[in-house]
């Protein structure tokens, strides 16, 4: 349709233009992952730029394409992964490496010390923080 693009098409376009709407579509995305993995789905190919076209308009990007999706309902550790990962390549995305670095080691930190539970809450604050980057003010 005319009012998608495919995510990969910005990557190709190239400039900081095109590197913008594919970072703020990244964001995006990576907050529709960590809500699916809330919901004990693992969608692993999101990252694939062609499985996910970007509106237009509203710059939000929706998935093409459910190949490869795990069912980690009854996996803690698993949906706590997912979370993190999702959470972690968002606040990439919207420029928060550093951030990104010092949430992922902190979990780290409680998995090491078998506090799978303790790791799961902070994997959920972190998600919030991410929901509440609007993809439209990275700049």
């Amino acid at each position: 349709r005319p009012n998608f693009e495919m995510l990969s098409d910005i990557e190709k376009r190239g400039g900081p233009e095109a590197e913008l709407a594919r970072r703020r579509a990244m964001v995006g995305t990576q907050q529709q992952t960590g809500a699916l993995a809330l919901k004990g789905l693992d969608l692993m190919d999101r990252n694939n730029p062609k499985n996910v076209a970007v509106n237009k308009m509203t710059g939000r990007p929706i998935q093409l394409d459910f190949g490869i999706v795990e069912d980690i309902r009854d996996d803690k550790f698993a949906q706590m992964r997912a979370i993190q990962q999702a959470t972690e390549d968002g606040f990439i995305a919207a420029g928060l490496k550093e951030e990104a670095g010092i949430f992922g080691e902190i979990i780290d930190e409680y998995v090491i010390d078998g506090r799978i539970d303790d790791a799961m809450d902070i994997a959920k604050q972190g998600f919030s923080r991410l929901q509440k980057i609007k993809p439209q003010y990275i700049v």
